[in-house]
């Protein structure tokens, strides 16, 4: 495997439930890793329709 030297950047687009406060970043054996927790998501609870006859 090939490999260069020197400066890189990458952008990337984070989705909105990410917790940017709890971002962590290493680097081991020239591999970055980076972890971005989400946020948890909040269901909304289920609508459920009951048909009345009268």
């Amino acid at each position: 495997m090939e490999r260069s030297h020197g400066k890189l950047c990458r952008r990337f687009r984070l989705p909105m439930n990410a917790k940017i406060d709890g971002m962590k970043a290493t680097m081991e054996n020239g591999v970055l890793r980076v972890i971005i927790p989400k946020q948890e998501v909040v269901k909304k609870p289920e609508v459920k329709m009951i048909e009345i006859n009268y």
